[in-house]
């Protein structure tokens, strides 16, 4: 698989069709290849043990759910908090970027519940 070029295009209905210049692909492997879905595994193989601790990672392609269960609302935001921090230094240290927008935070808990965190705010770590 050496020697692989892409570029982008953007197809527009009122302007037309626009086109990037060519350019050589440094790394990774090509789109829907057979390696490709394995390789990933073995990239993130080791993401879940850095937060099994404190919550049930589950990985599914290239999605990762985490289950927390907690008592208290406080005690919930903080392991939020936490989770968050540990991931996004491993997808620091990985050379990878969290997408904040395309991550969601779900709670389940009883109808009496109160004072649920609805938003975590996630502090930029160097």
């Amino acid at each position: 698989m050496a020697d692989r070029s892409q570029r982008v295009l953007i197809k527009d209905n009122y302007s037309g069709t626009y086109y990037s210049e060519w350019n050589k692909v440094m790394r990774g492997v090509p789109q829907g290849s057979i390696l490709g879905p394995l390789f990933f595994l073995f990239y993130i193989n080791d993401l879940p043990e850095t937060i099994n601790y404190t919550c049930l990672p589950t990985l599914f392609a290239d999605d990762i759910n985490i289950i927390c269960v907690q008592r208290s609302p406080e005690g919930l935001k903080d392991d939020y908090a936490n989770i968050l921090r540990k991931v996004y230094r491993w997808f620091h240290k990985n050379s990878l970027t969290l997408n904040l927008n395309k991550t969601n935070l779900v709670h389940f808990a009883a109808k009496t519940t109160v004072n649920i965190p609805d938003c975590i705010e996630l502090v930029r770590i160097n």
